[in-house]
């Protein structure tokens, strides 16, 4: 009687086929990692792009506002720097409905949305048309006052008619020219225009280390706007031209603005990664000018 025996096998991975395997994972993660490292990237940029090209959209938006209504020729622009204006910037208006010349006072019915304001800290003053004698338009003016205070009680006068459900106040304005110093003539009358304004100065500065477009009042406090910008001199850019078209430098010759805006992400402190930029130019025409 014979006995057999039988070969066992083991089943199982070879050496060199756990390093296959191993190795072929290690490149599936690596590409896999690569793909969204790219797509990180790319969301970054995206991100970026749409920041700066929104800050310097805004950035104009907020210059074109202020500077569209004002007059060069008219005084409205005082100061003009290739990152820098100051200028008027106009607030409420309304028209003249009554004189009260012993109680320094005008009565206003308001037209628009802002209301007049009587604020030290604001530095707010009043702009009042000076028609001088009727006959002649060579002696027009415009006369400038701070407002003291404003009132909520009103009476206009009886030949303005009827101003029921119309915003109107009264302002008390020292220093108001009521009457020619000569003669005692009035020298502006009942639906005389009137604005109140602010000067600012519009520019760029650097606020907690970033460069900003800001705007800085006659108390000399400073309000940031929009920003990051790009830094000076090509974050924000003034060119002055006038009526023909010519570079000037004087701010009553002034007739057109040219504005460049040029907006800069921060950095990211990616190594191999640049900050981005973007700008925007226009061309502002003033009125009357």
């Amino acid at each position: 009687m014979s006995t057999g025996t039988g070969n066992r096998s083991t089943a199982g991975f070879t050496l060199l086929e756990l390093l296959v395997v191993v190795v072929i994972g290690a490149l599936i993660l690596g590409a896999t990692f690569q793909v969204l490292a790219v797509q990180e990237r790319s969301y970054r940029h995206q991100g970026a792009a749409m920041t700066t090209q929104q800050n310097i959209r805004a950035a104009l938006d907020v210059l074109e506002s202020e500077l569209r209504e004002i007059s060069a020729s008219g005084g409205d622009l005082t100061m003009i720097q290739p990152e820098s204006l100051t200028f008027r910037a106009y607030r409420a208006a309304g028209f003249i409905c009554n004189l009260d010349a012993p109680g320094q006072r005008i009565v206003v019915v308001r037209q628009g949305t802002q209301p007049f304001v009587a604020n030290a800290a604001q530095k707010q003053k009043l702009l009042y048309f000076v028609e001088g004698v009727r006959t002649t338009g060579t002696d027009d003016d415009w006369g400038v006052v701070e407002i003291k205070s404003v009132e909520d009680t009103y009476t206009c006068h009886g030949t303005w008619g009827s101003v029921e459900g119309t915003d109107t106040v009264t302002l008390n304005v020292p220093g108001f020219t009521f009457a020619d110093a000569a003669t005692g003539d009035s020298i502006v009358y009942l639906g005389a225009p009137v604005r109140s304004f602010e000067v600012f100065t519009y520019g760029l500065y650097t606020i907690d280390g970033e460069p900003v477009l800001a705007r800085r009042d006659a108390n000399g406090s400073l309000e940031p706007i929009i920003g990051p910008l790009a830094p000076s001199p090509s974050g924000l850019v003034f060119r002055y031209f006038d009526a023909n078209g010519f570079p000037t430098t004087n701010p009553a010759n002034v007739a057109q603005i040219g504005i460049v805006v040029r907006g800069r992400t921060q950095g990211t402190g990616v190594p191999g990664e640049t900050h981005y930029t973007d700008s925007l130019t226009t061309r502002l025409f003033l009125r009357n000018n």
